[in-house]
This record gives C-alpha cells, sequence and structure tokens, in this order.
C-alpha cells in the first residue's frame, strides 16, 4: 500500500486507522495542515484505492485554487470529487494504467 505522496511539492503521508477514529464515518480524510491523509484500513482494495483518489483530489483541489471557484459557482464539492473520482478509478481500473 502507497505510505506517501507528493502533490504540488508537499508530501503527504498516508496513514490506515482502524475503525472511525476521528473520521466521522468517513472512508477516508485530508488533515492540510499536518500533511496527513487518513484512510480506514479495513476498507476492500477497491473501495481503498478509489478513496485514496478522492482524497488526493481534495488536496489537488485546495492547492490549485479549483475548490474556490467551484464554491463560487455553487457546486458541492463533495459531489464533483466523487464523481471525478469513481470516473478516473474506473478508467485507471479498466485499462490497467496503474499497479499496486
Amino acid at each position: 500500500m502507497i505510505n506517501k505522496i507528493n502533490i504540488f511539492g508537499v508530501e503527504y503521508k498516508i496513514e490506515y486507522v482502524d475503525g472511525d477514529i476521528d473520521m466521522n464515518g468517513l472512508c477516508g480524510r485530508v488533515y492540510y495542515d499536518d500533511q496527513i491523509i487518513r484512510i480506514k484500513k479495513t476498507l476492500p482494495d477497491d473501495t481503498r484505492r478509489n478513496t485514496i483518489l478522492h482524497e488526493i483530489l481534495h488536496v489537488i483541489l485546495l492547492r490549485s485554487g479549483l475548490e474556490n471557484i467551484l464554491t463560487d459557482k455553487d457546486i458541492d464539492i463533495e459531489d464533483f470529487v466523487d464523481i471525478l473520482a469513481n470516473s478516473l478509478y474506473n478508467v485507471v481500473k479498466s485499462n490497467d494504467i496503474l499497479e499496486d
């Protein structure tokens, strides 16, 4: 499993956590100030990979300024990230673009 990723020159540590430790029922969460992405450890492989991609997209949107643009247009960020993550994951998996 991937344990770190560089996004826009900032290294984010990826931690896999048991249960719902401070995640309020979420599968994943980004802690921007600490550069940590937490992922629920017990997720099935496909869900885990999709969740990692989902959280990476949150970082990209925030750090690139796109989140502000979407918010200004009243676009729900979580729905947008879900659609984009699910679509990208489907393309990646269907075409064997990345391997674990």
